[in-house]
């Protein structure tokens, strides 16, 4: 568990210097903004795996494989919006192009697999993979951004800080 291999890196770390909780306190407790900042993405990543598994029951495999590559698409779109990012013309072909090759891959995958019957809602599945590429995308810009901003801090704490709070989430979802 991601958890778990976050506290043991923590105690190892810190265990001439105050140890896990004194860390834990001055990294969540006492950057409290911070920590409630990544409340957002938490959320968003919970949402997205349960549009996602919405998605996989409502479309064939090849349908959801060629849509989750909107993913990168939508990352950059996220990038340009919350961080000031700017793509040349030619960065925005090499995205599209990119995403293109990536479709193509699962196309050609896909034409390999024997064809199963269809069920459940696919138009519905279409949305919801949509929909999850977006939460995806805006989750991990805005994650980036709150790294930036706060000068990034220790990536055993940010993963504490999003798992948590997506694990007492799920629980009560």
């Amino acid at each position: 568990c991601k958890i778990t291999a976050c506290i043991i890196e923590i105690t190892l770390r810190r265990r001439n210097s105050g140890g896990l909780f004194q860390e834990l306190y001055e990294e969540i407790y006492c950057k409290r903004r911070d920590t409630a900042l990544l409340l957002i993405p938490s959320f968003l990543y919970l949402v997205q795996n349960n549009l996602l598994f919405v998605a996989v029951a409502n479309l064939e495999p090849a349908v959801f494989q060629v849509l989750a590559q909107l993913k990168i698409l939508t990352t950059a779109l996220f990038s340009k919006i919350l961080l000031n990012r700017q793509f040349s013309v030619t960065q925005w072909g090499a995205l599209i192009l990119l995403t293109s090759g990536c479709i193509v891959v699962q196309l050609d995958s896909a034409s390999r697999v024997s064809a199963r019957a269809q069920h459940g809602a696919p138009m519905f599945g279409v949305i919801c993979t949509l929909l999850a590429q977006c939460t995806s995308g805006f989750a991990g810009v805005f994650c980036e951004k709150m790294l930036k901003a706060s000068g990034g801090g220790n990536m055993a704490i940010r993963n504490i800080q999003l798992s948590v709070p997506a694990l007492f989430f799920g629980a009560c979802a």
